[in-house]
Order: structure tokens, then sequence, then C-alpha cells
């Protein structure tokens, strides 16, 4: 299709060419470089600009829903009232564009690059933001998908965004849902993140010294090498977290559920734990604890109450499990304290 000159078709180039108000729905000029061209009010509707260069282009108002948008470059574009509901920006450049008052609904935003966009009275309800890169956003989004917000520093919250190595010291995120985010390396110290939602988070070497995680949901979340020096973990949910080589020096894990826990080479003594629970050579152990070719060697465990633990590979030579309750205990190639190595279990 030709507008004002400009051939509408794959891989072609009409830099800053005047598209305004142009019908170029179902198309697919995919690669395209359209970069700085006019295209607001536009009817984009289904069409596959995936890949295309739209760096800097106006598309204000511009009808894009349904739009193939797969890696296409955005940045600093005016999207300003542009409709992408449904639309698949998945790993678009949205650096710098201006979103505001756009119609993001149920768009798909996986990996998509939204540090400094200005989303003030967008519409980003049922949005997939897996992945989302954020900071610097600007203006209140007038909906955000369930669990999501707004942190201090414009960073984007909600299940499954990229918040890698980020500054979050102090923030306030009670309650955000963070289920299965890549928060790795990232700083929380002091943070607060009472009964959020960190679901099969990975939360490698995070930094959460100080933090309020009272109540949290760190189901199956990847803990191993944070710092949770003096963390408030009271009442929160650890059931099959990852906690190896983590720092719980001062942390109150009071009430909290460490069923199914791993860990091995943790550092700190916390200042409590949940009862029925030790910290011992570097394991956490007690009902439920998995201890994986845990090197429990001449570990005291009598009376421990060891009910359902994973210990399977474990080193339990000269170990004390005089009047443990070993019911329901995982045995596979176990070193039992006679030396004898066992998938039955070692008697007490």
């Amino acid at each position: 299709k030709t507008v004002n000159g400009c051939v509408i078709k794959a891989k072609t180039k009409c830099v800053n060419a005047d598209l305004k108000g142009a019908d170029l729905s179902s198309l697919t000029p995919s690669g395209t470089k359209l970069s700085g061209a006019n295209l607001s009010g536009a009817n984009l509707v289904n069409a596959d600009l995936a890949f295309a260069d739209l760096s800097g282009a106006k598309l204000s108002g511009a009808d894009l829903s349904g739009a193939n948008l797969v890696d296409t470059d955005l940045k600093g574009a005016d999207l300003s009232g542009a409709n992408l509901s449904g639309a698949t920006p998945v790993g678009a450049n949205l650096k710098g564009a201006n979103l505001k008052g756009a119609n993001l609904s149920d768009a798909r935003l996986t990996k998509a690059n939204l540090k400094g966009a200005n989303l003030k009275g967008a519409n980003l309800k049922g949005a997939d933001l897996t992945r989302v890169k954020s900071g610097g956003i600007t203006g209140t989004p007038q909906s955000l998908p369930a669990g999501g917000a707004i942190v201090r520093g414009g960073y984007l919250f909600g299940p499954g965004v990229d918040l890698n190595g980020v500054d979050l010291s102090g923030a306030n995120m009670k309650g955000v849902d963070l289920t299965r985010a890549k928060v790795k390396f990232a700083i929380l110290t002091n943070a607060k993140l009472i009964n959020a939602k960190l679901i099969k988070a990975k939360l490698f070497e995070a930094n959460l010294t100080g933090a309020d995680l009272t109540g949290a949901d760190l189901t199956g979340a990847d803990l191993s090498g944070a710092k949770l020096k003096g963390a408030n973990l009271k009442s929160a949910n650890l059931k099959s977290a990852n906690l190896k080589s983590a720092n719980l020096k001062g942390a109150n894990l009071k009430g909290a559920n460490l069923n199914g826990v791993s860990s091995g080479g943790i550092t700190g003594t916390p200042q409590s734990l949940p009862a029925g629970w030790i910290l011992q050579g570097g394991y956490l152990i007690g009902p439920g604890a998995v201890l994986y070719k845990a090197d429990l060697n001449n570990a005291d465990l009598g009376g421990m109450n060891l009910t359902g633990a994973n210990l399977t590979g474990a080193n339990l030579t000269g170990a004390d499990l005089d009047s443990a309750n070993l019911t329901g205990v995982t045995w596979s190639n176990t070193t039992c304290p006679d030396k004898s190595v066992t998938s039955t279990g070692c008697l007490q």
C-alpha cells in the first residue's frame, strides 16, 4: 500500500513519513523503518509491525489494538491516547515513550523496556508484565494488573517483572505481587514487603538486610546467598524455599513455615526460629526439611522431630538420633551413624 509516497511493506524505509490518519490495518510491514513518522490517528489494527523501527514516531490516538509489536523499537515514541489493547509488544523498546492515557489493557508486555516511560492515566488492566524492565517511570496509571504497583524510583511491580540489580532500599512494597519475579542482586535493605507475594521469585544474592517480610509468601523462592541480616520473616511462608548460603544473622523466623526448605552454608544466628527447628552446621533442621546430601556428621539430633524430612544422600556418621521422630523420612544412600549406607532408614 502506498500512502503519501511511502510504500508500506516489509523492510522498507519511510523515515519521517507523513502517514497521519492512514488506514494500515492488517498490513504486514514487519521490519520496516518508520522512525520519526507521523502516524497519529492511524488505523494499525492487527498490523504486523514486528521488528519495525518506530523510534520517535508520532502515534498519538493511533489504533494499534491486536497489533504485532514483537521487538518493535518504540523508543521515545508518542503513544499518548493510543489503543494498544490486546497488542503484543513482546520485547518492545518503549524506553522514554509517552504512553499518557494509552490503553494497554491485556497487552503482552513480556520483556518490554518501559524505563523512563510516561504512564500517566494509562490503562494496564490485565497486561502481562512478565520480565518487564522499568525504572524512572513517570505518571500514575489509571489501572494496573492485579497486584501491580508503581514504587519509589518509578519501578513497575507485578508478577514476573524484572528487577534484577535495582536499588529499592526502604521502599514500601506492602502486599505487592512479585510472583516469579527476577530480583537477583537487588538491594532491598529495610524495604517493607509485608504480606507481599514472592512465590518462586528469584532473589539470588538479594540484599534484604532489615527488610520487613512479615507474612510474606516466599513459597519456592530462591533466596540462596541472600542477605537477611536482621530481616523480619515472622509468619512468612518459606515452604520449599532455597536458603542455601543465606545470611540469617538476627533474622526473626518465628512462626515461619519452613516445610520443604533447602539449606546448607547458612551464616549468622537467627534471632528466632519456628518451634521444633534448629540451625546446626549451616543447615535448618526440622520437620519436612530438605537435607539432600547434607553433611550432618556428629550432629546432635536427639529428640528432634524430623517427620517428613528428606535425608537422601545425607551423611549422619556419628550423629545422635536417639528418640528422634523419623516418621516419613526419605532415605536413600544415607550414611547412618553406624557408617552403614541405607535406603530404608537408620536405626535409632
